[in-house]
């Protein structure tokens, strides 16, 4: 068979030919038009050009290119494309055949998603293909710039961009790679911008990496470092104005031969634009808009097969474990801001005599719980108290109580002193003195507490003091994350201050911090070579651009769900569909966390944990700590499952996913559904219970321990249809999102 070199690094510059070869002439050329805009595939050019509905055909043009000007990925030249076809004004198909495969090249847009242009490319190879060499990833081919008439590409300060993902002007958090840009990365590699000089929009960009793990696992390739950032975008860059304008998705050089008759979807991408250009000091606006593109974005993206995982089952067993793990460790672990409120939530729905035996000093942790400035941490200087609030709210503890009051009036002046920004560290002056970077999202966190607060007491100065910390709030951008443990406390807090106050600038700030939880969770499932088998889809970061933590994902499941359960009537509706999909995903695949479950536990660390005393050991049922997409880390501290820690303080997540997937129902059943759902008693014998949101149907189950016949009942009267029993013990249905169901059993 004909070998062929095949390199996708070299050269820096696009080059298009135009001469033409076979189809001619302007019956090539097909246009689109979405929302806003026109999508125009011209094929003399070798372009396709995206301008605004009216712009001027001589205009400067957003220019996409699929293979970004490769001199082997040349799929737009003239003399390569054989046919092209528009489908009913929704696609754009070009067809074609280089010296190595043939192709389709597919434009699309959408009908009920106005502003979206997905550009997908399939190949076929046609002969051998052997790697060039074996540099690392460059760069060199985007596949989007921007243009002038001529097709030729625009220099950076050309353009008019205004990049939303560094944060706002002169914001300083730890995750900054840049020091003094105020940058920070996230693991999707979005790309986010205004751009006022040729569009007029915002353009929110992600590639869709799961729909590719083929391309990766075939090449020996990976997804990080695959989109590049606009120049001076995101990183600092020298000379960045004189640098060709292109970013996105660049096709990454194989690593090893691929053979002949070999079919690949070589590149994959989302486009949302919306008319308009936010400031960078208008984080509601463009936080809200990145909401809205991803809610527009997420139904094209490849999800997982879903697993099923018996929560309950992995709790009770986990219960065992951390027993053996405090006799190892010579002390408990249970914490009150890490496990102590799941556990004992879990408890009150499936009654367990090992669970028990591990809150029963509850009252004693409360009592031994005093916190006072100085403080190293603000975030868990906060957290403590909202862990007692939050547990008194719940429970009506009375220890709990007495530790949520204390020290009440030092938090409020610590709020007013620090003006809402709160500092890694707080002394006792209440100063910083530029000494500390900023916990951005302990403003949330704040807000969250005051509303708390003023539950509990009634006191006009925390709904004040609530109201003072949401407006600096809404002056926070992309930098708002710091530990994702209080950024999940943002949405219920601004959204609980709206219902209180029906101040409506409350109810939009929530985007804020929705944008950032959305911006830091995994897009992707990359199942290729160590996630072979895995699912991390939707897990987040536990910090950004860091692994996922069972802390964080505990803390997500628990607020994210009170966020779903008192917004459903309110939030808008695309927002909650977001958020009952990240529980959704989130209760499934935390399970990556668990090493039991692996199917390959030659992966995990097997050395001396970073911030634990022994090993991890593969048989206990406690989440690892530093697990999901790890191959960002080339420090050795983070780059293997269980690499950190496999401590109790990360349980947690096991009691939270059960809460949220597994509920005890009339009949001695336990009802199992796929998704977020609210559950109300109606009588000793009958439930009801509506699914949250969400976008498909969902898998639902029924326990075959029951023992009573358990019938379902749709609010349309029609009986839900279950599989027999199978040897998992589990009859199966599936449930429609938004959609009110009824339980009610007969005695055998």
């Amino acid at each position: 068979m004909a070998r062929v070199v095949f390199n996708l690094l070299a050269g820096l510059t696009i080059s298009i030919s135009v001469s033409v070869m076979g189809c001619t002439g302007t019956s090539m050329d097909k246009t689109l038009a979405t929302g806003d805009y026109v999508v125009s595939y011209r094929h003399a050019e070798g372009a396709i050009r995206i301008l605004g509905n009216g712009t001027p055909a001589d205009a400067p043009a957003l220019a996409l290119v699929p293979g970004g000007g490769d001199p082997r990925l040349q799929f737009l030249d003239p003399a390569n494309v054989t046919e092209t076809t528009a489908i009913s004004g929704k696609a754009i198909v070009i067809k074609g055949k280089l010296d190595w495969c043939t192709y389709t090249v597919t434009i699309s847009v959408f009908e009920g998603a106005p502003n979206l242009i997905n550009s997908q490319v399939a190949v076929q190879t046609t002969s051998d293909l052997v790697p060039a060499d074996d540099q690392p990833f460059e760069g060199s081919y985007p596949e989007l710039s921007y243009v002038n008439s001529t097709g030729k590409v625009l220099e950076r300060s050309a353009v008019d961009l205004t990049y939303y993902l560094n944060g706002t002007p002169g914001s300083k958090t730890y995750h900054t790679r840049v020091p003094g840009t105020g940058t920070v990365y996230d693991l999707n590699q979005f790309v986010f911008f205004g751009d006022a000089t040729a569009l007029h929009s915002s353009l929110h960009y992600l590639v869709d990496f799961s729909s590719l793990s083929d391309y990766f696992t075939a090449t020996e390739t990976r997804i990080l470092d695959s989109v590049r950032q606009p120049p001076g975008c995101l990183e600092v860059e020298e000379g960045a104005a004189k640098k060709p304008l292109s970013f996105g998705y660049d096709v990454p050089g194989i690593k090893v031969p691929l053979p002949q008759g070999t079919s690949l979807t070589l590149a994959n991408s989302n486009l949302y634009l919306e008319s308009g250009v936010p400031a960078i000091n208008e984080p509601v606006d463009y936080c809200r808009r990145f909401v809205t593109g991803y809610s527009n974005i997420y139904p094209l993206l490849k999800k997982p097969n879903p697993k099923f995982v018996d929560w309950p089952d992995i709790t009770e067993k986990g219960f065992a474990d951390l027993i053996k793990c405090h006799e190892k460790l010579g002390r408990s672990q249970i914490g009150i801001q890490t496990n102590l409120w799941s556990i004992k939530r879990y408890l009150e729905k499936f009654p367990s005599e090992t669970g028990q035996s591990l809150v029963n000093h509850e009252d004693r942790l409360w009592n031994s719980v005093r916190m006072s400035l100085p403080f190293g941490d603000a975030w868990q200087y906060l957290f403590n108290y909202v862990a007692a609030g939050d547990y008194l709210e719940t429970f009506d503890s009375e220890p709990a109580r007495k530790t949520f009051l204390h020290n009440a009036d030092e938090v409020v002046t610590a709020g007013q002193k620090l003006n809402y920004i709160f500092p890694l560290a707080i002394d006792a002056e209440f100063t910083n003195g530029g000494k500390w970077l900023n916990e951005y999202d302990c403003t949330g966190a704040y807000v969250f507490l005051m509303m708390l607060y003023h539950k509990e007491t009634g006191d006009p100065l925390y709904l004040d003091e609530a109201r003072k910390a949401a407006q600096v709030l809404s002056t926070i951008g992309f930098e708002y994350p710091y530990e994702f443990t209080t950024t999940s406390l943002g949405p219920i807090g601004l959204l609980r201050l709206y219902r209180e106050t029906g101040e409506k600038q409350y109810l939009d700030a929530c985007a804020i911090p929705m944008a950032a939880i959305l911006r830091h969770s995994w897009t992707f499932n990359p199942g290729y070579r160590e996630y072979k088998g895995r699912n991390i889809f939707l897990l987040t970061e536990g910090m950004p651009g860091v692994y996922s933590n069972g802390w964080e994902e505990a803390t997500l499941l628990r607020y994210l769900y009170l966020f779903l359960t008192e917004g459903q009537d309110i939030v808008p509706r695309s927002t909650l569909d977001l958020v009952s999909e990240l529980l959704r995903w989130k209760a499934l695949n935390v399970a990556d966390s668990i090493v039991p479950l692996y199917t390959d536990k030659s992966i995990v660390y097997t050395g001396k944990p970073r911030e634990f005393k022994f090993p991890v050991v593969n048989e206990w049922h406690i989440p690892i700590e530093g697990f999901g997409y790890l191959e960002w880390d080339d420090s050795g501290l983070h780059d293997k499952p269980g690499r950190v820690s496999q401590g109790p303080y990360c349980f947690g997540a096991v009691p939270e996913a059960a809460n949220l997937l597994f509920h005890p129902i009339a009949g001695n059943a336990v009802l199992y559904v796929e998704a977020p759902i609210v559950l109300t008693k109606q009588s000793e014998s009958s439930e009801s219970f509506k699914v949250l949101g969400g976008r498909s149907t969902y898998r639902m189950a029924i326990s075959a321990s029951a023992d009573s016949a358990v019938r379902i009942t749709s609010n349309m009267g029609e009986n839900v249809k279950f599989s027999e029993a199978g040897p998992d013990g589990w009859s199966w249905a599936t449930v429609s999102p938004n959609a009110q169901y009824t339980t009610s059993v007969n005695s055998n």
